[in-house]
């Protein structure tokens, strides 16, 4: 946004001049980014999710009124927000090891990461128990 603010010698633009202004401008474009990124975080955990169970109940009981579909919904969705919130957490406080270096090949990486398996248990059996989680969801999803 600096650039479209001053003239090519490097002078800002008249409109640019004061600092008040162009903090003002940084302000908005700061919102609008804001904004942006609060309204896709919302449509991929919650609206998407709510249609998708919404109307993958209408699939299973052709019976179903509007009213038992949207409580279903909303149980699968609040139940889909927990778990992503859980992995969230978990993610944010797991402390990792060492960052193996580049150099090595890749029988060295694996002798590495089996080193902090056994110095550092805790993280990457909480790593495999998410992972664990994800298939067995994702076969419930799949084969009920």
């Amino acid at each position: 946004m600096t650039s479209y603010q001053k003239y090519p010698n490097g002078t800002w633009r008249d409109w640019a001049a004061d600092n008040t202004t162009r903090a003002d401008i940084n302000n908005a474009i700061l919102y609008t980014y804001y904004t942006c990124y609060s309204l896709l975080t919302l449509c991929l955990f919650v609206f998407i999710p709510f249609a998708y169970f919404y109307f993958e109940e209408g699939d299973i009981d052709e019976h179903s009124t509007g009213a038992d579909r949207c409580c279903t919904a909303f149980k699968y969705s609040f139940s889909f927000l927990f778990l992503v919130a859980a992995f969230l957490l978990v993610g944010a406080f797991v402390q990792f090891g060492e960052i193996p270096s580049n150099n090595g090949t890749i029988i060295d990486d694996l002798n590495s990461l089996g080193d902090q398996i056994k110095a550092k248990g805790r993280p990457y059996s909480l790593c495999f128990l998410n992972c664990l989680s994800f298939f067995v969801m994702r076969l419930g999803i799949d084969f009920c």
